[in-house]
């Protein structure tokens, strides 16, 4: 699929105006093999959508973003109401 195209759905995708026809087209660019290295750093978002949005457990999520320590994940008790200290 063209990059140009491939650009605009994400766009609008990030900007939730994708119809669903659309989204699978997203699905299934990302899905295969030929992804332009400019579009990359959304493969794994994209397959985590077309997979259904399995839950992600709060060990591996503070994994994936590097928040180790976060306040948010304290408990309710001490947790900051600062919402720079939440991921």
């Amino acid at each position: 699929m063209e990059e140009i195209r491939i650009r605009q759905l994400i766009e609008r995708f990030l900007d939730g105006k994708t119809t669903n026809a659309e989204e699978q087209m997203l699905y299934d660019y990302f899905a295969g093999d030929d992804i332009a290295p400019e579009f990359a750093k959304y493969r794994e978002m994209f397959q985590w959508y077309s997979d259904g949005m399995p839950e992600i457990k709060s060990k591996e999520r503070i994994r994936r973003t590097g928040t180790e320590g976060c306040r948010c994940e304290q408990s309710s008790k001490t947790r900051s109401k600062d919402k720079e200290d939440c991921f």
